[in-house]
């Protein structure tokens, strides 16, 4: 029930076909819930998945935290290049959490659709601390994406010195790319009280009624 990942291991150049998650995939049932850490000079990098999650997927029923220069970089996916927190059951108590802090890099990943960075299923996610999300490339959400799923919004905030910063959306249908960041519903959050959400392309944020 308690996983941890630390002290300058890497994951790396692993591929997955016809199937979700290229680097690390954590999931749990309401009987063994899964508190996860990982930590301390980690880099998950060039990972591949056809379909979501190309560097990490947490999945129901985890709490999790990513801190201490750890580097997920140069991964790929069609959704979420980067990191994929999704619910898969009954709210609250299927959310995933997860808290990104403390000098993390979410950086240089790509999707095909959505989510170069970061995508936010129906849970909740936090980047506080001094963590970057840059350099994230996707038709929608170059930096993160925001989806309600099944009736369960998502819930992103960015606060201390966290950045969203030189990501990019390249779709053009429909015309709310979201360059930093992109919603698909009206129901999902954004809290950026903080944090910097700039320089993204070829908007900031996009999409519901998210504003930045």
């Amino acid at each position: 029930t308690n996983v941890t990942i630390k002290d300058d291991v890497v994951i790396a150049d692993n591929q997955v076909f016809g199937s979700d998650c290229g680097g690390i995939f954590m999931q749990s049932t309401a009987a063994g819930p899964v508190t996860a850490l990982i930590t301390d000079r980690v880099r998950i990098t060039g990972n591949y998945t056809t379909d979501t999650g190309g560097g990490i997927l947490f999945e129901k029923w985890v709490t999790a935290t990513i801190s201490g220069e750890v580097e997920i970089s140069g991964n790929s996916a069609n959704n979420a290049g980067g990191i994929w927190a999704t619910w898969n059951n009954t709210r609250p108590a299927g959310q995933v959490q997860l808290t990104i802090t403390d000098s993390v890099q979410v950086v240089d990943n790509t999707a095909t659709s959505h989510a170069g960075g970061i995508m936010v299923s129906g849970s909740s996610v936090e980047l506080t601390g001094s963590a970057v999300v840059s350099g994230n490339t996707a038709s929608y959400g170059g930096g993160v994406s925001l989806w309600e799923r099944e009736g369960v919004p998502a819930e992103f905030k960015v606060s201390g010195d966290a950045t969203i910063t030189g990501n990019t959306a390249t779709g053009s249908t429909p015309p709310v790319p979201g360059g930093g960041v992109r919603s698909n519903n009206n129901a999902n959050t954004l809290d950026a009280v903080t944090g910097s959400i700039t320089g993204n392309t070829p908007d900031q944020c996009a999409g519901g009624t998210i504003s930045c």
